[in-house]
């Protein structure tokens, strides 16, 4: 399937980094380590058959101490979160700058040329150039103007591969509504399946267990931080998402055990990863800088 050949290459890219590094044993698994791999793949489907090419890794479980982060506060030096699907997506946001540049040296060149070729580094160019339509009586040439900005090709996805549950919301079994799994023998290894007419045209979707915080934006757990433990209602109720006409708070008789899950918390500095994707769903991974003029025209969204 699809998703097991993404896995696949994720760990593939993994176990090659880890073999490239002199002070450890790929071959014994003690020596590696336990973590959490995240990566970002690309699906190039200018090639036939579609390829697969991992652009970002990370992996990693941990994060600054709040006391950390107000010392780092003046000089931003450290990496103030370090799991693993924030370390993907700071190597996805590098992998942009990259593009843009070779996209604009290849634009400088007398070749004006994309090359979907995943033999050599040089010429895989995921990016496409935008154009804004000239004014009225300035119309010009296209082939001698200079792109305006830059856009993922309609036919490359970015797919991001976590090895386990995102930590907050999403780690929460019994808010998911799953449905049996179906599968579609005839999709080859690397087609998408096709998504059913109608399929997210719901404009009501349905919330069971808001009360309990189902909606609700939580952050790390930072045990270091004295007024961790102090969880009163004001806090439960403030970490809810307010939406205009519903009580999303956390009711006085909710089950606070239950309404945050393991390694969470209602206060702290850095939000859980679960709410991290959801924000980038809505606004893109690829962060604001790369949005300003010159750059990326749209949003770079996980498929």
């Amino acid at each position: 399937a699809f998703a097991d050949n993404v896995a696949a290459a994720a760990m593939r890219a993994y176990d090659a980094v880890l073999a490239h590094l002199a002070h450890l044993d790929p071959s014994r698994p003690t020596e590696r380590g336990q973590t959490v791999l995240a990566a970002v793949v690309a699906r190039d489907a200018r090639c036939d058959p579609p390829r697969l090419r991992v652009v970002s890794l990370g992996a990693g479980t941990k994060f600054l101490r709040a006391a950390d982060i107000d010392a780092d506060a003046r000089s931003g030096t450290k990496v103030r979160d370090c799991h693993a699907e924030v370390l993907a997506r700071r190597g996805l946001k590098r992998f942009l700058y990259a593009q843009i540049r070779a996209a604009r040296r290849r634009e400088k060149s007398s070749s004006a040329a994309f090359s979907a070729n995943l033999a050599d580094e040089e010429e895989w160019l995921v990016l496409d150039p935008v154009f804004h339509e000239p004014e009225v009586g300035l119309e010009t040439d296209r082939t001698d103007r200079r792109a305006d900005g830059w856009r993922v090709s309609d036919k490359v996805s970015f797919h991001l591969y976590v090895s386990s549950a995102p930590c907050g919301n999403a780690t929460v079994k019994k808010w998911a509504r799953g449905l049996k799994e179906t599968f579609d023998d005839s999709l080859g290894p690397f087609e998408l399946p096709r998504r059913r007419e109608n399929e997210h045209d719901k404009k009501n979707n349905s919330f069971g267990s808001v009360s309990q915080g189902q909606l609700a934006f939580l952050w790390k757990r930072d045990n270091s931080d004295p007024c961790e433990s102090e969880k009163t209602e004001m806090e439960f109720e403030s970490a809810a998402v307010p939406v205009p006409g519903r009580d999303f708070s956390l009711k006085k008789n909710a089950n606070t055990s239950d309404a945050v899950p393991p390694g969470t918390s209602t206060r702290g500095r850095l939000l859980t990863c679960s709410d991290k994707l959801a924000v980038w769903s809505c606004v893109g991974a690829q962060g604001a800088l790369l949005l300003e003029q010159g750059f990326l025209a749209e949003p770079v969204r996980f498929a």
